[in-house]
């Protein structure tokens, strides 16, 4: 019994400081089976046992030796070890071990007992193999991170001892994020899978990291269900991370893991399992299950319960089954035969399984036949009106009952159509749960209550039970353009605490507090959709309550679909082609149109360009210029502002040119990419929210090799081209579905930065208008661009920007400043002297000086609003002293001959009047008439 211990602890797997010791293991092994016991009963073949060692040198050894007490008899021996035997030899499926063919000695792959189990190739973490506390001790390493050391605990097993349960903080730390990590090391043999089974609360996220980088992230918070998640591992060895990150600020916020599990990562299974107690397990089996309804437990098997009673397989005595209650009709469902070839239909009646009620006596219902066929749901049709409702084929549409294909132009979109229904559609399943923290027999609360037809509607109602979920599931693949959507009707009745949940992926999209008729719709994503019905039954008092959906619609499903098809043919989306007989269409590349038939794409006309697939060719605004690949808009340096000055704006735009504006100081990170780098905020040291803009030149940032970024994503439906993009921390990005990302840079070869994940967003990849300033009297210049048709904001608008150029002489070159973020725009503004424009020569006043030691200075005097060339600011002259005194003397001779001339008329002038009154008084005196004098 101790090697018996000893073999299932130590399995002879020698590692590390082990293989020093491999020969002490196979001496204790040896002699402890030699050893013979008094009182025992003699020992037989099948009390022998063997182990293997682990593998080196691509060579292992088997060992024997006795598995139980017994009294080795003199004709009895135990085998030598057997050496050299090959590593090479592989059992991978699952069900089967490496065993020893005891009369070839040879290895050879046997099935697993019964109520045993192995995984083949897998391996397995979990309360299934062993308890947590081993498993954190020997098979993975728990950590935490919360901005100090010390201040934090990592995973821990439950109380239970069922799951581990995510960290926490012990003391307040400095960061805003707390992390719990659990890392697990494996050698995958060739490419495989990751799976966990896990449980988050809305508080948290769960990341898994693949070395350095993240390979899947959960979008969604619920603490309702347990999800499982499988992850593709390259082939190779590789780190793992299973990671739950929440706020500091969510104390209450926790994750729980249930089982981790790693495929191809060995060659062999050595040894099988045995099944927790209350599983059982046939020989050759992978897993150990419990026992199915109606059974229980005896300590080795499933026992059937006695006849009516019922249990839910969870019970390990026969207390557990229950007294069953009488069958009825609501124990069957309905199903319909194909139509016959008389135009008739059989309708018959199937149990509803697990079967849970007491058929003593009962008759079960006859099946019955229809005069006539039930109508086919839309987009279906029988052909020659017998069988079953098929679709047309692919690029048809049913379309006044016959099958039409699609012109060019347009496409048969695939979906699933009822607008009633006579029994449950075959991609439909119903499902009985207890509500969460609810104990009990889930047989006994459920019975069988189930969704079920009634007038053509599909319904549930009438429960004569509480605390149950009865959900009507659908998995569902969305494989369109676009995005898919679904379309319903509900109707409850009697509603008083009952609810109705609607949920996508397991999480609630739906859950209204007064529960009334209504039409709901919603966007399905790319990719595997799992939608749930559900009605939550909430007291006895609502045993009335019903709820029915008279019609589902699901649009943008993939044609591989049992059941899809088309109900019309629909216009291609704008910017998108497609051929005659289409199911899809297909987006015009960048720098193209779709043509008059919408059945090819041609290059835009001249002067026009379309910034990314899909978008419409459309001309640049006045004056910017289309590139080459006519994709985007661009200045030609230089601009004319209303009033005719010119400005130069090469220095913002010619990234490569020796004296721009981001060779200089502080401005180089970006400027091999073209591209400014404007910081938001800052927070833990990190740059946790800047803008890269280039404002001028359409193109698209080079960020692969940016370290300090840590791994970058974008959205896979993300503008790759554009003027502006934003960068922030992927992680306080909650509502991100990563299965909608994909990375951007190359690997990122420090391990630390797995914690630095950044998403890239496109802010504009067109320009919507170009407005310059009015500049008027003040002599105001600048101008302002909007960017449009960035990356989806919400789900009917996309990112815009506005970007302000002010002329101020006083900053200098300048640098862009983020201004605000309105919703879904931005804006910035950038004041610069090389905004400014360059001043003409009727701006300047001229102001010469005298000469001066043969030299005149000739300056120009600029105005506040214009720039130009410092070194032209004055220029100088030669001149002759001795000219400008010659050029002087006759203009003061002539002035002075001016003078005396004046002078003298003044003279002669006043000697004239002072004679005339002279000689008036004398005639006067003498009273003569002036004639005679």
């Amino acid at each position: 019994s101790a090697i018996s211990s000893f073999r299932k602890t130590k399995k002879f797997k020698m590692k590390g400081n082990q293989r020093g010791s491999f020969n002490k293991y196979a001496l204790i092994v040896l002699l402890i089976g030699l050893i013979q016991t008094s009182n025992g009963r003699d020992c037989r073949e099948t009390d022998l046992s063997h182990s293997f060692s682990a593998c080196r040198n691509d060579e292992r050894t088997a060992f024997f030796y006795l598995d139980e007490e017994c009294t080795v008899p003199s004709t009895f021996a135990v085998d030598p070890p057997i050496k050299a035997l090959s590593c090479s030899i592989s059992c991978p499926e699952p069900g089967t071990f490496l065993d020893i063919d005891y009369n070839t000695k040879q290895p050879t792959c046997s099935h697993c007992p019964r109520n045993t189990f192995s995984l083949g190739t897998s391996r397995r973490i979990s309360t299934i193999d062993d308890t947590w506390e081993n498993i954190l001790k020997n098979k993975a390493l728990a950590t935490c991170f919360g901005g100090r050391e010390k201040e934090c605990t990592s995973w821990t097993p439950t109380e239970d001892g069922k799951y581990l349960r995510s960290g926490e903080l012990t003391e307040k730390g400095s960061g805003s994020y707390f992390e719990s990590f659990l890392k697990l090391y494996y050698e995958f043999l060739e490419d495989g899978q990751l799976e966990i089974r896990y449980k988050a609360t809305k508080g948290g996220y769960f990341l898994v990291y693949l070395d350095a980088e993240s390979i899947w992230h959960n979008q969604h918070h619920s603490s309702t269900e347990w999800r499982t998640q499988k992850i593709d591992i390259p082939e190779g060895k590789h780190h793992i991370f299973v990671t739950f990150v929440k706020k500091i600020s969510d104390e209450d916020s926790f994750a729980l893991l249930k089982e981790i599990s790693v495929t191809p990562v060995s060659q062999n299974s050595l040894y099988c399992t045995p099944c927790p107690e209350g599983t059982v397990s046939e020989p050759g089996s992978s897993h150990c299950q419990k026992c199915l309804e109606n059974y229980y437990f005896d300590g080795s098997n499933c026992t059937k319960c006695p006849h009516g009673t019922v249990s839910d397989g969870n019970g390990t005595d026969q207390d557990s089954c229950i007294t069953s209650t009488r069958c009825t009709n609501d124990d069957f469902s309905v199903k319909y035969s194909e139509c016959h070839e008389d135009g008739t239909q059989t309708i018959d009646y199937v149990w509803i399984e697990p079967r849970v009620c007491d058929d003593t006596g009962f008759q079960e219902p006859a099946a019955e036949t229809l005069e006539k066929c039930v109508e086919c749901n839309p987009g279906l049709h029988r052909v020659d009106g017998r069988g079953i409702c098929s679709p047309c084929e692919l690029g048809y549409a049913r379309i006044d009952n016959n099958c039409t294909q699609c012109s060019a132009g347009k496409f048969a979109e695939q979906g699933l159509f009822f607008d009633h229904f006579y029994e449950i559609p075959p991609h439909f399943s119903s499902s009985c749960y207890l509500s969460e923290g609810v104990e009990g027999n889930r047989v006994e609360q459920c019975k069988t209550h189930s969704w079920n037809v009634k007038d053509d509607k599909l319904t549930v109602g009438n429960i004569h039970a509480i605390n149950i979920d009865i959900a009507l599931e659908l998995a569902i693949e969305i494989d369109s353009a676009e995005e898919g959507k679904i379309v319903f009707d509900y109707q409850p009745s009697n509603f008083d605490t009952s609810t109705f949940v609607f949920k996508i992926d397991d999480s609630e999209v739906y859950n209204p507090k007064q529960p009334q008729s209504e039409t709901l719709q919603f966007t399905l994503s790319t990719g595997t959709r799992k939608l749930a019905w559900i009605f939550r039954l909430g007291s006895e008092f609502d045993e009335d309550a019903h709820l029915s959906i008279p019609n589902i619609f699901i649009t943008g499903i993939s044609p591989d679909e049992e059941y899809a098809s088309a109900t019309d043919c629909t216009e291609c989306p704008e910017g998108h082609v497609s051929t005659a007989g289409s199911h899809i269409c297909t987006a015009c590349k960048a720098g193209e149109q779709v043509n008059a038939a919408h059945s090819a794409c041609d290059s835009c006309p001249d002067g026009q360009f379309s910034p990314h697939s899909g978008s419409e060719c459309r001309e640049c605004p006045h004056p910017l210029n289309v590139n080459d690949t006519k994709t985007g808009c661009f200045f030609s340096s230089a601009l004319i502002y209303p009033d005719n000055h010119m400005v130069n704006l090469q220095r913002l735009t010619d990234w490569n040119a020796k004296g721009s504006i981001c060779k200089s100081g502080t401005n180089q990170d970006y400027c091999n990419e073209g591209y400014y780098k404007v910081i938001v905020n800052k927070a833990d040291g990190v740059n946790s929210l800047h803008y890269l803009t280039s404002f001028l030149n359409y193109g698209v940032p080079a960020l692969e090799e940016k370290r300090n970024l840590g791994r970058i994503y974008r959205k896979k439906d993300s503008k790759p081209n554009g003027y502006i993009f934003g960068i922030n921390d992927l992680r306080k990005e909650r509502d991100i579905q990563r299965d909608k990302l994909e990375a951007i840079n190359g690997d990122v070869d420090v391990i630390c930065l797995s914690y630095q994940e950044s998403l890239v967003t496109n802010y504009g990849s067109s320009i919507e208008s170009f407005q310059m300033l009015d500049s008027g009297s003040e002599h105001r210049y600048g101008f302002t661009i909007q960017y449009a048709d960035g990356d989806l904001c919400s789900y009917d608008s996309s990112y815009s920007s506005e970007v302000s150029f002010e002329c101020d002489k006083t900053e200098g070159d300048g640098y862009p400043t983020f201004v605000s973020m309105d919703r879904c725009k931005l804006k910035f503004i950038w004041k610069s002297r090389q905004i400014c424009p360059y001043c003409r020569q009727e701006d300047f006043e001229i102001v010469e000086s005298t000469c001066v030691n043969g030299v005149r200075t000739i300056s120009r005097k600029a105005p506040d609003y214009c720039r130009f060339d410092e070194s032209l600011t004055s220029t100088q002259e030669e001149c002759s002293e001795a000219k400008e005194s010659f050029s002087v003397v006759p203009v003061m001779i002539v002035i002075g001959v001016l003078l005396i001339l004046i002078g003298t008329c003044c003279c002669i002038a006043f000697c004239y009047f002072r004679k005339t009154r002279e000689f008036q008084g004398l005639l006067n005196a003498q009273n003569k008439p002036a004639r005679e004098l």
